[in-house]
């Protein structure tokens, strides 16, 4: 009974090498989804920081510029989700359903559409301030907005308003 205790106690424990290999394969897999999920919330976070820094700065934006972040950062939110679940399979299920009822949310609040009250389909580039950017257009408005500022001899001319459009 000794030899059979000391032989048992004395037997080095092989390793699998397969075991190791799976071990592997399974830390790079996760390695590789910590590391697009960091890019991910870098991602999001620049564009929060260009939306914060517009509203910081007064500086008038559109809703190409508020819906273009805005895409940006369910993109990269639901980047997040997906690699949080491949470093933890089974651990973040409800993420899937709180985004979609978020991003639900959102997507009625930037499809819902301004009511103009101006229904003219011209309007003469004397009469156009840079208040006006959602009525003509921003790029017309802010041309508008330097041909008055700076005084610069424009000839006259008209803009087709959004409601023409």
């Amino acid at each position: 009974m000794y030899q059979i205790l000391k032989n048992f106690f004395s037997r080095k424990l092989q390793k699998d090498p397969s075991i190791d290999e799976d071990l592997r394969i399974e830390f790079k897999a996760r390695y590789h989804n910590f590391r697009l999920l960091l890019n991910a919330n870098k991602r999001v976070l620049e564009a929060m920081a260009r939306i914060e820094q517009a509203l910081r700065d007064k500086h008038p934006f559109g809703m190409p510029f508020v819906r273009a972040n805005g895409t940006t950062v369910s993109v990269e939110v639901l980047r997040m989700i997906k690699n949080l679940e491949g470093l933890a399979p089974e651990r973040y299920k409800g993420l899937n359903t709180r985004f979609n009822d978020i991003q639900h949310c959102i997507d009625g609040l930037l499809s819902h559409k301004k009511l103009l009250r101006d229904k003219r389909f011209v309007i003469p580039l004397s009469s156009i301030n840079k208040g006006m950017a959602e009525l003509v257009g921003t790029k017309t408005a802010n041309l508008v907005e330097i041909k008055n500022r700076f005084d610069v001899a424009v000839p006259d001319g008209f803009a087709i308003t959004s409601a023409a459009y």
